[in-house]
């Protein structure tokens, strides 16, 4: 159990910023995206589903985001640039016991080129973002949700884990 629980924080981590939007509620995305944007808070939490001799088990999973330094840059020219580190501390629960792990991701957007449909922004490049909704952007704030679903094979487990992630950007 103690490797199957390292194999899903692995999941945690390469998957901690990936994509789309389920939130229904209406708010301002008229605001003007190019330019410089400081994260301020990244909130993760998810769940992970596996069947380990024949009982499925579905597994909560959480990832609190410490010592954030991530900058985000739009360019007029549809370019994008990320800089800066954050440390990730996650933690999974599988039967009642608890296991964490911190690591650091450098650098976790990339760079790239961007395009802005509606409210969704369309990431490629040297990134594993993809499609991520917008879910508030103002002159001075800059929402971001994403949800990522990592499909994968592990020792001989199937694992399916989906993480929801906010991402709260304030103009530089």
């Amino acid at each position: 159990m103690k490797k199957l629980s390292f194999i899903f924080l692995f999941i945690i981590t390469g998957a901690l910023l990936s994509c789309s939007n389920d939130d229904g509620e209406s708010k301002r995305t008229d605001g003007e995206l190019v330019g410089t944007w400081k994260a301020t808070s990244i909130n993760t939490s998810g769940n992970a589903q596996t069947d380990v001799n024949g009982t499925p088990f579905n597994i909560p999973i959480a990832a609190d985001v410490t010592n954030n330094n991530l900058t985000l840059v739009f360019n007029n020219d549809n370019t994008f640039t990320s800089s800066g580190s954050m440390d990730v501390d996650a933690s999974i629960s599988i039967v009642g016991t608890t296991y964490d792990q911190s690591l650091n991701a450098f650098n976790p957007i990339g760079s790239g080129t961007y395009t802005v449909s509606g409210n969704q922004i369309l990431f490629t490049g040297n990134t594993d973002l993809g499609a991520v909704m917008i879910d508030e952007l103002t002159d001075t704030l800059l929402i971001l949700q994403l949800k990522n679903v990592v499909d994968t094979t592990q020792d001989g487990q199937d694992i399916t884990a989906t993480l929801n992630s906010t991402v709260k950007f304030a103009r530089q």
